[in-house]
């Protein structure tokens, strides 16, 4: 069975950042200084925008957060996974 490459679901990565994010009670500027880049930028990456894996990296690192759980696609069992492929 050939391995098929499943895209990133930007958006999705966005929305469980700015999730954290608020969960730690941090502002858009105040996880733009501790990366550091611009504000303009982290708002992009929580509405969708492709980030820069260095950036994502430091994001994760910062927020506590897995790449595996930033970037995987989670099922139930490969049923379901087959059938989201």
């Amino acid at each position: 069975m050939p391995v098929q490459i499943v895209p990133f679901d930007y958006p999705d990565i966005g929305r469980q950042i700015r999730s954290r994010r608020k969960k730690l009670g941090l502002t858009q500027q105040q996880l733009a200084d501790q990366v550091p880049c611009s504000l303009t930028y982290i708002s992009r990456i929580e509405n969708g925008a492709k980030p820069s894996l260095e950036v994502l990296v430091r994001i994760a690192h910062i927020m506590d957060l897995s790449l595996d759980a930033l970037f995987c696609v989670q099922a139930a069992d490969d049923t379901e996974l087959i059938r989201i492929l």
